[in-house]
């Protein structure tokens, strides 16, 4: 990595479902990776995103490609790929504020895709890419709340605050996990019929919510106490895995090897090493089972963990020095040498077998930095286990005093 790339850092990566992109917030702005070709596009050059944004999504539809941000200061900001996500082709689609903080973000399953918006209060926001509401909500983010949501968009809600949120494959379903640690699966566009609810110990909120295909499709979740688990869309619970030491998970990722494998990487709050779980699927007795488990070791403490569609592990680093790596993984090597037992626990001995490969040099990012933002330092004003840990705590006061006044009244 060249002299240019020293203060280069990466507070959030995200993945696209089918193409091989990444999205990374850096102190430089919003860019997107090409993994196969190893391409750099600029979506924006304002270096505030980097102190604001919450979360990023990219659309499953590539036709076109969208890319949507939320911000800490309630903004919406959606992105449009003039040529496929290649060169500096994305220009700014629409704009919508929100009277409270969005928390996570993801677009709907159809062909009129919208964006799904969900805030602190534990409201879903819809937010239409129709041509007729662009024209009305494309405003300058220094505008007054001229574009703020109303009631009507509000179409779907939990007493809690979400702090994560996905959409199934098919598009049928959207899933919702609050801190109270209940998930929701609700039909998708009549929210108001349930289909299911996945419920766990409420003192260990959910951290992160995706959806898998393994002969047919599951629902993963993580919890932020070290815990994993596997659910059909029933909410019966197929499959619980708790480390007794990784503590405070932040985030998490899966690669699915085939329709029996499925690899999770995670990782924790100030911990250097992120966890790799395989997962095996048995058709024949409906079952899951953990195979096995790998801790990677990293050069920094990451703050966001990701899978590409080629199966490579992307870490992002809030370091100056560190940015993005990735671990290249021998999937077959892995798995053969797990059947016979004879992998190891430790990355040290499994890079001399070739299975884990740290590579430090993952993007170059030499024509993106310019010599002015050499000296350009990255604060982050949003920290999310910090937020969700103050959330937590507001909540047990807010129970407390609620618990007093009814015992007052009822005395």
């Amino acid at each position: 990595m060249s002299k240019e790339t020293g203060n280069i850092c990466v507070s959030l990566i995200e993945s696209h479902k089918t193409l091989p992109l990444l999205v990374l917030v850096t102190n430089l702005g919003l860019l997107v990776f090409e993994v196969s070709s190893s391409k750099l596009s600029w979506v924006s050059k304002d270096v505030r995103l980097m102190e604001q944004v919450v979360c990023v999504a990219f659309s499953q539809q590539t036709t076109p490609l969208r890319l949507a941000v939320v911000t800490n200061d309630k903004w919406l900001l959606v992105f449009e790929s003039q040529d496929g996500g290649s060169g500096d082709s994305w220009k700014l689609q629409l704009t919508k504020s929100f009277r409270k903080r969005p928390s996570c973000l993801v677009f709907s399953n159809e062909r009129n895709p919208k964006v799904l918006v969900a805030d602190k209060s534990g409201l879903v926001h819809t937010v239409s890419l129709s041509e007729e509401t662009q024209s009305s909500s494309l405003v300058e983010p220094n505008a007054e709340e001229d574009s703020l949501s109303n009631d009507e968009d509000d179409w779907l809600g939990h007493y809690a605050t979400i702090v994560a949120m996905n959409v199934s494959m098919n598009g049928e379903y959207v899933i919702t996990g609050d801190r109270d640690n209940k998930i929701r699966i609700s039909n998708y566009p009549n929210t108001y019929h349930i289909h299911s609810f996945c419920l766990s110990d409420p003192h260990f909120f959910v951290t992160r919510i995706w959806t898998c295909t393994l002969e047919r499709e599951w629902l993963f979740s993580v919890h932020h106490n070290g815990e994993m688990k596997i659910w059909d869309w029933n909410g019966k619970l197929k499959l619980r895995h708790i480390h007794p030491t990784i503590g405070f998970l932040v985030d998490a990722s899966a690669h699915v090897y085939d329709n029996h494998t499925v690899f999770v990487a995670s990782i924790a709050y100030s911990c250097n090493y992120s966890l790799l779980w395989i997962v095996k699927y048995d058709s024949l007795g409906n079952k899951f089972q953990l195979k096995s488990e790998h801790k990677l070791n990293l050069p920094d403490v990451p703050c966001s963990v990701r899978f590409d569609t080629l199966g490579q592990l992307w870490f992002s680093f809030l370091k100056e020095d560190k940015g993005t790596h990735k671990f290249i993984i021998n999937y077959g090597e892995l798995l053969l040498n797990m059947e016979n037992n004879s992998v190891s626990s430790t990355v040290e001995n499994n890079n001399k077998r070739n299975i884990f490969q740290l590579d430090t040099h993952s993007i170059p990012m030499e024509g993106a930095v310019s010599s002015s933002m050499q000296v350009l330092k990255a604060k982050m004003l949003w920290n999310r286990p910090e937020m969700l840990h103050d959330m937590r705590k507001k909540e047990y006061v807010l129970d407390w005093k609620g618990k007093k006044r009814r015992t007052n009244y009822n005395l």
